[in-house]
């Protein structure tokens, strides 16, 4: 029997994006039931939305890794390194601190901010390189890759919630000039 390389990591890449995709679905859903906790202040709302969106893109990286011809371990380790800040970063924005009631929720929010936002700084980066690491011609998504890790990896050094709201709104923007590459690059 041969074994389809590109079908385990495919299985593997999925496995971990859908695991981290329920989790976000999850926490957004949850904003919607009424219910007498406290409630995720405006920014981690707004960085939620854009870690749905950010899986919704990510997932369109699967239809590249049918065009890998040969797989090794190192190329294996960094498609699943990928998905995997990917669930770091959602389980951090997710996570709900014990003591949640007692501080603002700009407070709880910047108290994970700087380890969020280094996993999804990290995770552009990562999704600015995957093209080649895997044998591809690189696209302009990884321009738009690399505008969205500055971005975040610079709004991580900050308590101002003014900077962060202009960070959202940049990475939205750069979030649908990513989608509009992907739309691009799989109809040619």
């Amino acid at each position: 029997m041969e074994i389809s390389y590109t079908l385990i990591v495919a299985i593997v890449f999925v496995t971990i994006m859908s695991m981290g995709l329920g989790n976000q679905l999850m926490a957004v859903t949850a904003l919607a039931l009424p219910r007498s906790d406290p409630r995720p202040g405006p920014l981690r709302v707004g960085w939620m939305l854009v870690m749905l969106m950010t899986y919704f893109l990510y997932i369109w990286q699967v239809t590249l890794l049918v065009q890998v011809e040969s797989w090794n371990f190192l190329r294996y380790l960094y498609v699943t390194l990928g998905p995997s800040l990917l669930l770091t970063a959602t389980g951090l924005l997710t996570m709900v601190a014990p003591d949640r009631d007692q501080v603002s929720a700009n407070d709880d929010f910047f108290a994970i901010a700087p380890r969020f936002l280094l996993c999804l700084g990290g995770l552009h980066l990562w999704s600015s390189g995957f093209e080649p690491a895997v044998g591809l011609q690189p696209t302009s998504g990884a321009l738009v890759d690399l505008a969205c890790a500055a971005v975040v990896l610079t709004v991580s050094r900050t308590r101002t919630p003014r900077f962060h709201v202009l960070a959202l709104i940049a990475v939205v923007f750069l979030k649908f000039i990513a989608g509009g590459v992907n739309i691009a690059a799989s109809t040619s």
